[in-house]
């Protein structure tokens, strides 16, 4: 992929990120009147960007982690943050830090033996 392209991508991928927030931020006002603004800071935005590594679907996974109804956005975009992946990981499987994203999402479901439910006949349909 030329340079420029990759450019492009992570340029509309924070347009993306921009947008969404902002979204979120008026869709949650009465949950974020003590969240300082701006929200989320710049470095933020940069940081998701980088972690999307040109794939939209991380950055789309985070916005709707984040937008979680019930939950301060706030609250959410620090739990994100918090999130690492696995060293190990990180440097042999492309979307390692998707993944961890995916495990926490599973981590704090409201209903976990719904989902244990709804994960063992997705497993049984495929397999």
């Amino acid at each position: 992929m030329p340079l420029y392209d990759i450019y492009q991508v992570s340029q509309d991928i924070r347009v993306f990120l921009i947008d969404g927030f902002s979204d979120i931020l008026i869709r949650h006002s009465d949950l974020m009147q003590h969240v300082p603004h701006p929200w989320p800071t710049s470095d933020q935005i940069e940081y998701f960007v980088q972690k999307s590594s040109g794939q939209f679907i991380y950055a789309s996974t985070v916005l709707r982690y984040i937008d979680t109804d019930g939950d301060v956005p706030a609250d959410r975009l620090d739990i994100v943050l918090g999130l690492r992946a696995r060293d190990d990981e990180d440097k042999e499987q492309p979307f390692a830090e998707l993944d961890a994203l995916y495990l926490q999402i599973l981590f704090l479901a409201k209903n976990p033996s719904l989902l244990r439910k709804i994960l063992a006949v997705s497993y049984f349909w495929t397999s």
